[in-house]
């Protein structure tokens, strides 16, 4: 007998509605469901006949972004309505020993999108197998995000900002990959253990390069006195002080076409290595991060090294941000600022910029409406249209 069930997205509310056989009338299912939708617009889904469960989450996230352009400008992205996401993500559990992932954005089908969103937000999030082996040891397979950076493993759901910092989006280093990871957790999850090798592509399905190398990434975490947690709000506004830091690396030598605008394309070997750190108490947070990259092309002539007399090139990017959750306003405000230089040969390119956040909770991050404006300093010498200052409006739903 399977049974459906329906959390309310409300603390410590179950309900459980009569049992329903798969094999009953789906007529009277949907009856039912559609009877029920307006109590479902905020409930998470979970199929289960005591052994085997399935749950369904969902998020559709919907923004309006309009830049401002200097006098004289040419080389414009118009603004526009964007669909950011419209993601659906079941997660299936064997006897609480196996369980997969499946996480799709129809949003970042190639047919809705022909710029950069597809690539931010691609149409394949998430697809992979995990085992908890024995001395609590956990294997995960399959195509996933990277635990590299507390600003890029955070979600984006329960961030004051509607876009990460300019490194941590998927140019600086790979968030997603196609591999393996091992992970163990101590002390009641306080400590967190994690390393995994990947093809290094980024992509869900790729074709190898002509090396045939991987990459290879480990990271550490430690947070006190709660678990690891890269949530960046403190909804709860905890009573006492909480922290976490992290350091992580990453490493590849891959035979790619060098892409002077994105570090991740580099022909040749990257080494990467970075810290963040976390501090919540009573709804104020701070989070900060550093990275440096390391980058030695194969061929001396590479567009990396920009004609100079050596071997290899660094760069770096670093952000620091703060955000007050007011409990009784629903409203959460965030201060952001991210630097990231992409060539430390190429004297003034760099990034910087200032971001402020607003978020109002109808039913805290599930219902919310979300403002974010980006300032932007100076002009870097990639010839993108970059420099323009930003300000995004959007609207989120999360049914989870």
């Amino acid at each position: 007998m399977t049974k459906i069930l329906i959390y309310k997205a409300l603390p410590t509310v179950k309900t459980i509605f009569t049992p329903l056989s798969l094999g009953e009338g789906v007529g009277v299912r949907l009856v039912l469901l559609a009877l029920l939708f307006p109590m479902l617009a905020h409930a998470q889904f979970v199929i289960t006949d005591g052994k085997k469960s399935l749950e369904i989450s969902g998020v559709v996230y919907t923004f309006y972004n309009h830049r401002f352009y200097k006098a004289g400008e040419d080389n414009k992205d118009k603004s526009l309505f964007r669909l950011r996401d419209a993601r659906v993500k079941f997660i299936g559990d064997l006897k609480k020993k196996i369980s997969f992932n499946l996480d799709i954005n129809f949003a970042g089908l190639e047919v809705l999108n022909n710029d950069e969103s597809a690539t931010y937000n691609p149409f394949l999030n998430d697809a992979n197998i995990t085992w908890k082996a024995p001395a609590k040891l956990e294997l995960c397979v399959g195509y996933m995000g990277i635990d590299y950076g507390r600003s890029s493993m955070a979600s984006i759901f329960t961030s004051p900002f509607m876009e990460r910092p300019q490194f941590t989006k998927g140019d600086y280093y790979n968030r997603r990959d196609m591999g393996i990871t091992l992970s163990r957790n101590f002390w009641e999850k306080r400590v967190r253990l994690n390393a995994g090798v990947f093809n290094g592509m980024g992509t869900p399905l790729p074709d190898n390069d002509r090396s045939g190398n991987l990459l290879y990434s480990a990271r550490a975490d430690f947070s006190y006195p709660n678990k690891v947690d890269t949530d960046e709000a403190d909804l709860e506004h905890l009573p006492k002080p909480n922290f976490a830091v992290g350091v992580n690396g990453m490493y590849s030598n891959k035979q790619l076409a060098s892409n002077p605008e994105y570090p991740v394309s580099i022909n040749g070997q990257r080494a990467l290595y970075g810290a963040d750190f976390q501090f919540m108490y009573k709804g104020f947070s701070l989070q900060a991060e550093i990275n440096q990259m390391r980058g030695t092309p194969n061929d001396t002539n590479d567009v990396w090294l920009n004609g100079q007399n050596t071997r290899y090139f660094r760069s770096g990017g670093w952000t620091v941000s703060a955000n007050y959750f007011f409990k009784k306003a629903n409203s959460l405000v965030g201060l952001r600022y991210d630097d990231v230089n992409f060539n430390d040969i190429v004297t003034g390119d760099d990034r910087r910029q200032l971001s402020i956040a607003y978020v109002y909770m109808l039913n805290d991050f599930k219902t919310c409406f979300r403002i974010q404006y980006w300032k932007r300093f100076n002009q870097a010498l990639t010839g993108e249209p970059w420099n323009e200052d930003q300000l995004r409006i959007g609207i989120q739903v999360l049914i989870k």
